[in-house]
């Protein structure tokens, strides 16, 4: 005697015969858990929702397309379960308004700073301020102006930058 087809085990489920659906659990209980494993990596979690799938499927075999195959539906059903229990676990954070509303971090503002960081470098370094050999000195000399005098240079460089020329 052949074994009963999926399509006869689900009719005989909707009448009620329990160990109809137990054999359908026993068929495709190794893929289903394998689907929700592979969705929550957490063995514990993919067992408890692979026993959820199978509730949902027998409370909706009455809504189950009899020409459609059992296996890939019940495995649909268990992914879009696993799916929906990873999304009500995602933990949600405020927004932080003040960082959002920080102009440092915005890319061009960042590359702006850099270059901006450069050009004082540069101006520095030519002066000799920074203690390093500019162009036509041999080697670096000693810097002896204290590190506020540099922030003073510095500050200076950029206001005559920014200036309009007039």
């Amino acid at each position: 005697m052949t074994a009963p087809t999926d399509r006869d085990l689900i009719v005989r489920a909707r009448r009620g015969d329990g160990g109809a659906f137990s054999e359908l659990v026993t068929r495709y209980q190794t893929s289903v858990f394998n689907v929700c494993y592979r969705i929550l990596h957490e063995r514990g979690e993919a067992e408890d929702l692979a026993q959820e799938t199978f509730i949902r499927a027998y409370n909706r075999l009455g809504q189950f397309d009899l020409e459609r195959e059992f296996g890939p539906w019940v495995r649909r059903v268990a992914a879009n379960l696993c799916l929906n229990h990873l999304e009500s676990q995602k933990i949600t954070a405020p927004l932080d308004e003040e960082r959002d509303a920080d102009e440092s971090v915005r890319p061009e503002k960042q590359v702006e700073a850099r270059e901006r960081s450069e050009q004082i470098r540069v101006a520095l370094v030519g002066s000799g301020r920074l203690g390093r050999g500019g162009r036509g000195r041999s080697g670096p000399r000693p810097c002896h102006r204290p590190a506020a005098g540099r922030r003073r240079a510095a500050a200076q460089f950029l206001y005559h930058q920014r200036r309009p020329a007039g």
